[in-house]
This record gives C-alpha cells, structure tokens and sequence, in this order.
C-alpha cells in the first residue's frame, strides 16, 4: 500500500470516528436572525434594481401602465355609442387589428 492508500485510510477513519461520535448540534442564539437577515440582503436588490440587468421596476412600471390604459378602453367602450357588448364582440371577430387601430364608433 502506498502513501495514497494510508492517507486515504486515515481520512477514512477520522470520518468514521467523527460520525459515531455525533455530537448534537445546536445553534447560537441569534442564528435565525442572522440568517433571514443574510436572506432579506441577497434579494433585496433584485427588486430595487441594484443588481446590473435586473428588469424588476422597469417590468412592475410598465404593468401598472398596461393596467391604466386597460381601464381607460374599458370606459371608452362602455361610454361610446355601441348598442351592446354582443356588438362590439362582433366587431372585434370581424376586424381585430382594425378594431384595435381605429375607433369601434368608425
């Protein structure tokens, strides 16, 4: 057996020994806040931006602007001089993209 052998026998018996021993465990008192701290700091600055590339405001921006422009079609829709919602359905299976493009009242 060569050296290889009797350093690997060695790891192999302190690993042993280590894991019948099996002392219990236990945490410090402040172990869980410290670890939700390191938590909230790790991704805090995906949602701030703070990260290079990271596309969190730009995305929740331009939702809550997809959200006002869809609430401004639904009043227009509902103001404008169309008879019923079966109309503008129809309308809008008609012609989609001319629907979307020009005014439903043209």
């Amino acid at each position: 057996m060569g050296k290889r052998g009797k350093d690997l026998e060695r790891v192999e018996n302190a690993l042993m020994s280590a894991w019948k021993e099996d002392p219990p465990f236990e945490f410090g008192p402040g172990w869980n806040e410290a670890v939700m701290r390191d938590i909230r700091s790790r991704s805090f600055p995906a949602w701030t931006g703070g990260e290079p590339g990271s596309l969190g405001p730009l995305v929740l921006k331009f939702s809550a602007v997809a959200a006002a422009v869809t609430v401004l079609f639904v009043i227009f829709a509902l103001e404008s001089d169309i008879a019923s919602f079966h109309d503008l359905a129809m309308m809008f299976l008609d012609d989609p993209a001319g629907f979307i493009i020009s005014p439903p009242s043209v």
